[in-house]
């Protein structure tokens, strides 16, 4: 196979290490096949971020980071509260940003001064790009009473965004 690239002959040179005074010969033997990955620096790794209170407020389960682009896999959610809790909202949920606007990605409706427990998870089979260096978070917030709130989500990191 004759290779008359001179780019993709120094990234073949550069991704199989070839180190000789002539560099990688352009025309390579039946024996030797070159591979070129799509993604070379695509993170495989899944990485899992939860957080857990009894507080009000909003929580924060991620920030993203400013440099590289971060993708949502899978989100779950889950609220345990007593009669007493006087939720100031009538929803929970997990959101982040999404092109600039706040989206929810997963919520539970709840009803003021009544015992509630409830438990979801949504798994994304393509996974959802958020705005870099924003927040994902669990909203709500209560006066009197006990909530329990946890959230958990697992997301990858692209790699081939790094600095741009």
């Amino acid at each position: 196979m004759q290779i008359q690239n001179s780019e993709l002959i120094k990234e073949i040179q550069n991704a199989s290490k070839v180190q000789t005074m002539q560099g990688l010969p352009s025309n390579l033997s039946g024996l030797i096949v070159p591979v070129i990955e799509v993604n070379p620096k695509l993170t495989k790794a899944v990485l899992v971020s939860n957080v857990s209170s009894g507080t009000t407020g909003s929580l924060s389960v991620l920030t993203a980071d400013p440099n590289r682009d971060v993708y949502i896999k899978s989100v779950c959610f889950s609220i345990t509260k007593d009669v007493t809790c006087d939720l100031a909202t009538n929803s929970y949920g997990v959101a982040c940003t999404i092109g600039g606007a706040g989206k929810n990605l997963i919520g539970v409706s709840c009803i003021t001064l009544t015992a509630q427990s409830a438990s979801y998870s949504v798994s994304f089979p393509t996974p959802i790009k958020i705005d870099r260096n924003s927040s994902v978070s669990i909203s709500g917030t209560f006066t009197a009473g006990v909530c329990w709130r946890y959230g958990s989500i697992t997301y990858y990191l692209d790699e081939t965004s790094n600095g741009s």
